[in-house]
């Protein structure tokens, strides 16, 4: 291995908690090596398409990526799995359930495509907002125009229940609504709160409805090409951004 590596992560910037913890991430790893290894973390809008970054990641143009894993969910199911509705009672299940077996079911899957998981980052239960009426009921949904990402289970869902789904990125989110072309959104507290919606949002519902995680990937080539097992460090070099996330996002990580 050389004296000093460097690698590169990609991240979704969606909120002021990521930053920090992703920062952190970045400083621990370099402090748990003393500098020999150093982590360089980009926005991954700044890398071209977001959506093309998964591919990116295994043909060796990325080390490491961090973005909701439900957005992974064409190339691996079971990261799809996670987000399915109402499928999490609290947070104690999502503890039960991820925080188990969870790595070495989805290991096979990943070790096919040249990558490794080496964490998972809690964004949390998400919620929904909209500017027309309190929504107590899935029949107070009928009609309203509400953004989803880009994953299909989030667009059935809002269908299954009457209203609109719209797809609208993270960076555009506040505009949209403030413009009033839709009527809501559905997302974690931390997003609702970064972005100020309230300003746009009069009505805010907690349903807790599904459990979303950012996935932590790293290219296996790449950290073989340098010699470098950084699974052996990495996953402690997530505890500390934990501190960073709670109430909106605790950012809790299960490691392999």
């Amino acid at each position: 291995m050389s004296q000093y590596t460097n690698l590169l992560l990609a991240f979704i910037d969606v909120n002021a908690p990521t930053r920090r913890a992703v920062t952190q991430f970045c400083e621990n790893v370099a402090g748990r090596t003393n500098g020999r290894v150093t982590v360089s973390a980009v926005p991954d809008k700044q890398l071209g398409k977001r959506e093309k970054l998964f591919d990116t990641l295994r043909e060796g143009g990325l080390d490491m990526l961090l973005q909701p894993a439900d957005r992974w969910g064409a190339a691996i199911q079971k990261f799809g799995l996670i987000a399915t509705p109402f499928a999490f009672d609290d947070l104690a299940h999502v503890d039960r359930v991820l925080g188990s077996e969870f790595h070495n079911w989805i290991a096979p899957d990943l070790e096919r495509l040249g990558l490794a998981q080496l964490s998972l980052w809690e964004s949390g239960f998400r919620q929904i907002s909209n500017s027309r009426h309190p929504i107590l009921k899935p029949e107070d949904l009928q009609g309203l125009k509400i953004r989803v990402p880009p994953a299909s289970i989030y667009r059935s869902l809002i269908v299954a229940f009457g209203g609109v789904p719209v797809v609208v990125e993270f960076e555009k989110l506040a505009t949209v609504l403030k413009r009033k072309l839709i009527d809501g959104q559905e997302n974690p507290v931390a997003v609702f709160d970064e972005f100020e919606l309230q300003s746009s949002q009069k009505y805010f519902s907690v349903w807790n409805y599904s459990y979303s995680v950012l996935g932590h990937l790293v290219n296996k080539k790449c950290l073989t090409g340098c010699r470098l097992n950084i699974k052996s460090f990495c996953p402690k070099s997530h505890e500390t951004p934990g501190s960073f996330w709670p109430g909106f996002c605790a950012c809790k990580r299960w490691s392999n």
